[in-house]
């Protein structure tokens, strides 16, 4: 005796090859912390406490190519890849701030000795379940401060 019946299997099937779509299409560059997304949830109405951070890292440099070639010499010097600056940002980050759009975040790298921060933007996708890089970017301090800050990372800690 089966527990599932033909229709059954075909839809797990078909959820099986879809998180093997995403997989394949997404690659899964970082976390967002308890502690972070505790305070996310004060701003933002999610409907789960989704923490993965993914990016289609071809995508990302094709639409932001303008963006990370301006910063090439830099993350030559810091030992960073186009491919992986995202990817950086993403592990290292120190700062989330609300977005300019509805379900969107921004996370920031802020370094005391420098007026440029590495930035990522993400935006909270429903049907997958994800945060997903839109663009990359250096921006100045004083535009950054601009943007409400939600959560910080504690020193020595996450």
């Amino acid at each position: 005796m089966h527990l599932c019946d033909k229709s059954t299997y075909s839809t797990m099937s078909k959820q099986r090859k879809n998180r093997v779509k995403i997989e394949k299409k997404y690659k899964n560059i970082g976390r967002i912390p308890n502690s972070a997304l505790n305070k996310i949830c004060n701003y933002i109405d999610l409907p789960s406490r989704v923490q993965s951070i993914r990016a289609s890292i071809g995508n990302t440099i094709k639409h932001n190519h303008r963006h990370i070639d301006e910063l090439e010499e830099q993350l030559h010097q810091l030992g960073i890849t186009k491919e992986g600056y995202a990817e950086f940002v993403a592990k290292n980050f120190n700062q989330i701030r609300l977005g300019n759009k509805p379900m969107s975040l921004v996370l920031s790298v802020t370094l005391e000795e420098s007026n440029h921060i590495a930035a990522l933007h993400l935006h909270y996708e429903l049907k997958e379940n994800f945060w997903l890089v839109t663009s990359v970017h250096a921006i100045r301090t004083k535009e950054l401060e601009k943007i409400p800050l939600i959560w910080e990372k504690q020193k020595g800690g996450r």
